[in-house]
């Protein structure tokens, strides 16, 4: 679904769609890191599944704006 969409989207759609999901990135690794001081697994896991479907987005995105990253 998320490449269909990104295919048929505009390029600045795409561009608002990938800063959209690098905010929600730095919101998600901030959860990440609360749920690990309080050493809450069951939090950490939920948030670690979200990071990962939030990554397969952003690379995506990436892929379809042929953004240059070492880390797809």
């Amino acid at each position: 679904i998320m490449l269909t969409s990104t295919l048929v989207n505009s390029e600045a759609q795409n561009r608002d769609l990938l800063e959209r999901f690098e905010r929600r990135a730095e919101e998600l690794n901030k959860k990440y890191e609360e749920a690990s001081v309080e050493e809450n697994i069951e939090m950490k896991n939920q948030v670690h599944a979200m990071i990962w479907t939030n990554d397969i987005r952003l690379d995506t995105i990436k892929w379809v704006l042929e953004e240059d990253d070492d880390t797809i």
